[in-house]
């Protein structure tokens, strides 16, 4: 049996408030339905902020609709973004007045924050390879985020996360085009000075970040940095 509710007015109002953001972000109902008023409670109960609440819904929501597709239908509960609203209850009580994080906790955040950034980008490309691309780029985030275990130094994240990006893409591309991509990164190799006396190594990695470079100015790829998703280029070069 839940503990008494110390304010039922507070109460009423948060409800109130979540509930006209909730409906309205998902764009279906008018009002919370029993099950999803008892999720809501129960936030309230635990002292989750109503900010954070609307934010993280509002976040999951995009994320669905990047994966699933906008014709998706939305969650059918609350109970599926109750996790996510928990935990970043407690990391904004955690961090709120702390000091610098560990190491492990700034890869992670670094990671989440790459995440939820790709969101936006991927569910305002219009190119549908840009989006499958974008999709497989999430896929290996989410890999690191659920198994930190796993999960590179951020800098080794975003060579591979730019790489998984050219792998999706390029196989998306046709004869054609793909005949395209090669002779303009060829041109632009063959103006760079010196190039020939370089190492393999750096001859490689100055083909990857043209290519990018190709694909970013060609199709509005945008590829990662450490500090978010980067925007294409304004045209050739």
């Amino acid at each position: 049996m839940s503990e008494p509710l110390e304010n039922e007015a507070d109460l009423a109002e948060w409800l109130a408030r979540f509930e006209a953001f909730y409906v309205d972000a998902r764009g279906a109902g008018l009002l919370l339905s029993p099950y999803d008023r008892e999720v809501a409670t129960a936030w309230w109960q635990a002292r989750v902020p109503l900010g954070v609440a609307m934010r993280v819904v509002e976040e999951r929501f995009a994320e669905y609709r990047f994966v699933r597709g906008p014709a998706a239908r939305p969650p059918v509960s609350l109970r599926y973004f109750d996790e996510a609203v928990r935990e970043a209850a407690a990391a904004s009580r955690g961090h709120a007045g702390t000091g610098a994080l560990a190491l492990g906790d700034c890869v992670a955040a670094s990671l989440e924050g790459l995440r939820d950034s790709l969101v936006p980008v991927g569910l305002s490309a219009a190119d549908p390879r840009a989006v499958t691309a974008y999709r497989a780029a999430w896929r290996r985030l989410m890999g690191w985020i659920e198994a930190p275990q796993t999960a590179p130094s951020i800098e080794e994240a975003v060579m591979r996360l730019r790489r998984t990006l050219v792998a999706s893409f390029a196989t998306q591309l046709d004869d054609t085009a793909r005949a395209q991509v090669r002779v303009e990164v060829e041109r632009r190799l063959g103006s760079e000075r010196g190039l020939e006396a370089a190492s393999e190594r750096a001859r490689n990695a100055m083909r990857r970040a043209v290519l990018e470079d190709v694909l970013a100015t060609r199709y509005d790829v945008r590829f990662p940095t450490p500090w978010g998703w980067a925007r294409p280029p304004d045209g050739p070069t």
